[in-house]
């Protein structure tokens, strides 16, 4: 799913569950608002998530360590909160993790060094 720049408003939802095959999505550069929902996790077989230049609020979750196939995780310029999840070092096939230009706190979790992640 692509829906990048389309004008998109409103929240995403947290029932994922038919999602769980996809494998690219990408609501870049819209005005969705609320949070990223835990059932972000669903999306198993994902290996691109796309939602930066949003207005996402809150935390980023920890289920998407559940997201074993995920190479690239973009989130940068929402509003998010809080500090970066540890788990997410724990995605082996992560290669790009982009959360800059948010309301995010604390040192990066050593867990993070431990793969080929490259940070933004």
């Amino acid at each position: 799913i692509d829906l990048k720049s389309n004008e998109l408003s409103g929240s995403l939802s947290n029932n994922m569950e038919m999602l769980r095959k996809m494998s690219y999505f990408s609501l870049d550069s819209n005005s969705i608002t609320g949070t990223i929902p835990s059932e972000l996790g669903l999306l198993e077989s994902c290996s691109t998530i796309e939602l930066s230049q949003n207005n996402l609020l809150g935390t980023l979750p920890s289920e998407v360590a559940l997201l074993k196939s995920l190479r690239s995780f973009n989130v940068r310029q929402n509003q998010l909160s809080g500090s970066i999840p540890s788990e997410i070092g724990l995605l082996s096939a992560l290669s790009t993790f982009d959360a800059s230009e948010n309301g995010l706190e604390g040192p990066i979790p050593s867990e993070v060094g431990k793969t080929n992640i490259h940070t933004c």
